[in-house]
C-alpha cells in the first residue's frame, strides 16, 4: 500500500450532492466508510478504544482508532444523556461520531464541507476551495506507526486487526507479549468486549 496515495484519495472531493443538509451540513458516515474501503483496498481496521456511559454525570463518550497500513488516527464522540435517552441508539451515534472524527483528521471531506463551515473562510484554508491550488505547507501527512509484533507461540507476524484486538483487551501489556488470534489465551479472550470480538470474527470471515 502507498500510504501517501491513500491519504490523497481520502482528501479528494466527493461527488456533487454528497453533503446532506438537515439542520446542519454533514456527510453520512456510510460515505466515509465507502471512501475508506476504496482508497485502502479494504486494508484498514478500527478499534473502539474507550466507551464510557455515565448516566449519573449525564454523558456518554467514545474513542475510536482507525488503522491504515502502519499508521493510525484517533477520534472521539460525546453526547449528553437524559432519563429518556435510548442507550443503544445513542451509543451507536457516539461511536459513529468518533469514527468520522478520526477520519476528519486525515482531512476527508474538508473540501466539501469548507463552504458550509466558518473555519472554511480562514485564508490559510483557501486551498480547500480551489482544486488547482497547492496544498497548505506544514500539514503532517503521517501519524504514528504500528510496531511490528509476532505471536509468542507460533512466531507469526501479526496483522493490524490482530494488533488492534490485543489492544482492546483490558490490562493486556502488548509491549511485553503478543499473540495471533488463534493463540490468544482463553482468559484474555473472555476480557474482550463482545462487540469487538464479534467484529473481528466477522471481518476475518469476510476477508
Amino acid at each position: 500500500m502507498d500510504y501517501t496515495k491513500v491519504v490523497a484519495s481520502l482528501k479528494k472531493r466527493f461527488p456533487s450532492g454528497t453533503v446532506v443538509n438537515q439542520n446542519r451540513h454533514y456527510i453520512p458516515n456510510q460515505v466515509y466508510t465507502d471512501r475508506l474501503e476504496m482508497a485502502t483496498g479494504s486494508e484498514w481496521s478500527y478499534e473502539l478504544r474507550d466507551l464510557e456511559i455515565n448516566p449519573g454525570a449525564g454523558y456518554i463518550k467514545a474513542v475510536v482508532r482507525i488503522y491504515i497500513a502502519d499508521y493510525f488516527r484517533d477520534g472521539y464522540g460525546v453526547d449528553t444523556l437524559t432519563e429518556s435517552s435510548k442507550i443503544p441508539t445513542i451509543t451507536d451515534q457516539v461511536i459513529n461520531q468518533a469514527f468520522v472524527n478520526a477520519l476528519d483528521s486525515w482531512q476527508m471531506g474538508w473540501v466539501d464541507l469548507a463552504p458550509h463551515r466558518k473555519w472554511g473562510d480562514n485564508p490559510a484554508l483557501a486551498h480547500l476551495k480551489d482544486d488547482n491550488a497547492p496544498p497548505a505547507e506544514g500539514v503532517p501527512t503521517q501519524s504514528k506507526a504500528v510496531v511490528n509484533k509476532v505471536c509468542a507461540i507460533c512466531s507469526k507476524q501479526l496483522g493490524q486487526n490482530e494488533v488492534a484486538l490485543l489492544k482492546a483487551i483490558p490490562g493486556f501489556n502488548l509491549s511485553k507479549l503478543a499473540y495471533c488470534f488463534e493463540h490468544i489465551p482463553g482468559h484474555f479472550k473472555k476480557k474482550l468486549p463482545p462487540e469487538i470480538l464479534q467484529g473481528y470474527i466477522d471481518n476475518s470471515s469476510i476477508n
